[in-house]
């Protein structure tokens, strides 16, 4: 009786770790699986980045200009409404 049990008690141990090994086995296959999807995610992350980084530097250069127009106009207004002359752009660098 106890060698039968025995016997099961180190069958089942063996399926076990058979069972063990294969789970490991795919977990290392899903581990490298989820390392190449990160890297590519990445590079994509990087390109995407690079892009806004150009728009957005676009966009700063669109908003300074808008900027120096409208203080220019709110210069002219006020010169007209208040007679405030308008500042002399090379004596005045603002």
């Amino acid at each position: 009786m106890r060698d039968k049990l025995r016997g099961e008690i180190h069958g089942v141990r063996d399926k076990l770790d058979r069972d063990v090994a294969g789970l490991r086995s795919e977990i290392r296959g899903v581990r490298e699986e989820l390392r190449g999807e990160i890297a590519g995610f990445r590079t994509e992350l990087r390109e995407v980045e690079g892009r806004l980084s150009g728009r957005i530097d676009a966009f700063r250069g669109e908003l300074a200009d808008t900027r120096v127009a409208l203080t220019d106009r709110v210069a002219r207004l006020e010169d007209k409404v208040f007679g405030v002359s308008v500042p002399d752009a090379a004596a005045d660098p603002a």
